[in-house]
């Protein structure tokens, strides 16, 4: 009789434990008290597109890329719809691979391995397109004149025209 009390009292025991944490769920999810991801810096944010470029031209493994400039900070509007900054990084170019299909495959699941949403585009030239986790957005074009990546940072919080000027005084 004692075992069969005392697996009552611990299915009661797994059944209480299981209603508060139940409880604590749905607390948590309707207050809005789940734990955030720190808010990132402009220069953050742009560090985090820069990696995914750096690390999209060394998967293909192509030479010859050129950057015709830095990322450059612009004006956007967060997701809470305030004025923030965003880097937009364009003309980062090099020759066209031996495969260029291959390689867009290679891209794209690489930003989907990335969180990205991706979308391959396959028609004369192929061109992959990806939104989201890392990146705001981005894309790599195969032709037909060079390979071409450009992308824009996650818009965070800031002003575009002071971020400008602390950039141009490094």
């Amino acid at each position: 009789m004692a075992e069969h009390g005392s697996a009552r009292g611990i299915r009661r025991s797994v059944l209480a434990a299981m209603a508060i944490a139940t409880l604590t769920v749905a607390t948590v999810a309707l207050s809005g008290c789940a734990p955030r991801e720190e808010a990132m810096t402009p220069h953050e944010s742009r560090d985090r597109l820069v990696e995914v470029i750096d690390a999209t031209t060394a998967l293909l493994g192509v030479d010859g890329w050129s950057r015709n400039h830095e990322p450059d900070p612009e004006t956007c509007t967060t997701d809470e719809g305030t004025d923030g900054v965003s880097y937009a990084y364009g003309e980062f170019t090099a020759v066209v691979g031996d495969d260029p299909a291959a390689d867009a495959a290679k891209v794209a699941a690489d930003w989907e391995e990335r969180g990205m949403q991706v979308r391959v585009v396959d028609d004369a030239i192929a061109v992959v397109y990806g939104i989201g986790g890392p990146v705001r957005s981005l894309s790599f074009s195969t032709g037909p004149n060079g390979y071409y990546l450009e992308g824009s940072a996650v818009c965070v919080p800031g002003d575009a025209g002071r971020i400008a000027e602390e950039d141009s005084e490094q």
